[in-house]
């Protein structure tokens, strides 16, 4: 339990320096983007190689991805438990309140890490992109980018503004939409 403790001061610790960490993190990856652009760095390896990178960055920003939803399922799961009165032990009890509060203090650094690294991987695909544009893959793979570019809108407004209970829900429904184009994606 301790460790889960000193868990949750350490995310605390990071989310209060979201702004700094998050523009390093955006502006990594509109670097990696402009230094490709300028120096042809992906061009020069085969093709095959290029799309395994692309599709292991998307990868990792699913994880990110996520990481951060399971902040918003785990409370609504936490909450629904103890509307039904259901019995969690002391030590569950507490071990679920710590992993909601460390998920709660990373969740909209997950959100720009996710952001970014979907955004470097929809780079690489169109640098690469042999095919037709007009591809159901790409136009679902393209509203994924665009639910989850407004949902990193949409966030950092909410941290100016946390009591807007409508920008809340139209989060939520960004992320269910962000989450359908991704299944639609993988299903193509």
């Amino acid at each position: 339990m301790e460790l889960i403790k000193k868990i949750e001061n350490m995310s605390k610790a990071l989310s209060a320096q979201f702004v700094i960490i998050g523009t390093t993190v955006f502006a990594l990856t509109v670097a990696i983007i402009v230094f490709d652009v300028q120096f042809a760095f992906l061009g020069q390896f085969p093709r095959p190689t290029v799309r395994s990178v692309a599709k292991t960055v998307a990868k990792i920003a699913i994880v990110a991805s996520f990481l951060a939803v399971a902040y918003y399922l785990l409370r609504e799961m936490y909450l629904q438990a103890r509307k039904r009165k259901l019995a969690l032990s002391a030590v569950s009890d507490a071990f679920v309140k710590t992993c909601i509060s460390s998920l709660r203090y990373l969740h909209p650094l997950f959100g720009v890490c996710a952001l970014s690294l979907l955004l470097v991987h929809a780079y690489i695909m169109f640098s690469g992109w042999r095919g037709p544009i007009a591809h159901p893959r790409v136009y679902s793979g393209v509203a994924a980018l665009l639910f989850i570019s407004a949902l990193a809108i949409l966030g950092l407004k909410l941290r100016q503004l946390p009591a807007q209970r409508m920008f809340r829900s139209l989060h939520r429904y960004l992320a269910a939409g962000f989450v359908l184009s991704y299944v639609v994606h993988k299903s193509l």
